[in-house]
């Protein structure tokens, strides 16, 4: 009966591996294996390329063979245990566990890493706004590094999200006679050079967990003559819109930006187009990324709609300003989307109840928000009353999406 071994080889070197494996290899009539594996069983075929490799297996299984596949490590992280799970669905698997990289390299560094948040940027879309995110909110963080998401693309990620002062140690070939660590902070991590698969510790002594809180100060942001959402009425805005923290996130006529850096904070693992057409704009959204290291917003400049083309399809849209184009900006929004839109004049507020009640939109709210600050003049406080605020809020092409 036709069998396929995923087998666990431990981090690369011989001596690591178990005696299951072994047994596993040696029964199996044809191997598969990476370059660097290869030689741990004495004869195998290519991994390289995959799609050609998983029809070999298939040929092999079908035919009532046994096959092995040898993976890096935990057969159970981060390998090609499911996709061949996927791809070969209906076929025997059985996994053979192997000594993982993170025990490697954990043993190593002589600490505990059951509370460690586990990330791999090796073939995935790691982001820096992503390695950001987990490092503020973990004490312990363990990245699998590749060719694209090395050592020193962490570290300059994380001088780039404001965390210089974390800690980092690199391992580089596990259990190979030429096994390297380096320990450091990112400024010193960020210029050095490092095997493509090695792995990274980082720890922060001052991580939380959560997302930032919403509602940062207005006298925070860098402003010019550009309109913004003051606090208050940004706060109501992001309870409208409800995003999740891979959210994508269209702002338009973001302004200053104000809402599209209280949207990048509580989305990391998503992203945040800010469309805004006066160049002044453009600058001090850029600007307000920088102060508060913000990675994860593009500045787009251009007038909406056709400002909109080309950009990642959002889960949420803010429409701050509209140009007299809410209709063709809404008819532009890719379904399902949840759209949130202000206006301040009594003009605007009409045209998006009608735009919002014929476009059919689910969970349509409507609301005004009059804010007053408190002002100190002499020895009493009085109230300054802001322009009123018209929101309204509501999904789009809900129906279709269930």
């Amino acid at each position: 009966m036709s069998q396929l071994y995923v087998v666990g080889v431990g981090p690369g070197d011989p001596s690591q591996l178990t005696a299951a494996a072994r047994r596993a290899i040696d029964s199996s009539d044809v191997v598969f294996a990476a370059e660097r594996h290869a030689a741990l069983a004495g004869r195998a075929e290519p991994l390289e390329p995959l799609a050609t490799a998983v029809e070999r297996i298939r040929a092999r299984l079908d035919a009532g063979g046994e096959v092995a596949v040898l993976v890096s490590g935990d057969p159970c992280l981060y390998s090609l245990l499911g996709l061949l799970s996927r791809e070969l669905s209906g076929k025997r698997i059985r996994v053979v566990p192997g000594v993982g990289a993170i025990q490697a390299f954990c043993a190593r560094m002589g600490v505990l890493w059951q509370d460690a948040k586990v990330v791999s940027g090796h073939g995935r879309a790691l982001t820096v706004s992503a390695l950001g995110h987990w490092v503020r909110t973990n004490g312990k963080v363990l990245l699998f590094c590749d060719s694209a998401h090395g050592a020193a693309w962490a570290a300059r990620a994380l001088i780039a999200e404001g965390l210089e002062g974390v800690r980092m140690c690199v391992g580089e070939r596990l259990s190979y006679p030429d096994e390297r660590l380096t320990r450091g902070a990112p400024a010193e991590i960020a210029g050095g050079e490092y095997d493509p698969l090695c792995m990274v510790w980082i720890e922060n002594d001052l991580a939380r967990p959560g997302l930032p809180p919403c509602g940062i100060d207005d006298d925070a942001f860098a402003r010019g003559r550009i309109p913004m959402t003051k606090r208050e009425i940004r706060m109501q805005v992001m309870a409208e819109l409800d995003v999740r923290p891979d959210s994508v996130v269209w702002d338009v006529g973001a302004g200053t930006g104000s809402v599209s850096v209280e949207c990048a904070r509580a989305c990391p693992l998503g992203e945040v187009c800010a469309v805004e057409r006066e160049a002044e704009g453009i600058a001090l959204i850029r600007e307000n990324a920088r102060r508060f290291y913000i990675n994860n917003l593009t500045a787009v400049e251009g007038a909406a709609p056709e400002a909109l083309r080309g950009l990642p399809a959002p889960t949420h849209v803010f429409i701050g300003g509209s140009g007299g184009m809410g209709g063709g900006i809404l008819a532009a929004i890719p379904r399902p989307a949840r759209v949130v839109a202000t206006a301040v004049t009594l003009e605007s507020a009409a045209e998006w109840t009608r735009l919002f009640e014929r476009a059919g939109a689910a969970n349509v709210r409507f609301a005004q928000i009059a804010v007053s600050r408190a002002e100190k003049l002499g020895g009493y406080h009085l109230l300054r009353a802001m322009n009123p605020v018209f929101i309204a809020s509501g999904d789009f092409g809900l129906e279709e999406s269930l």
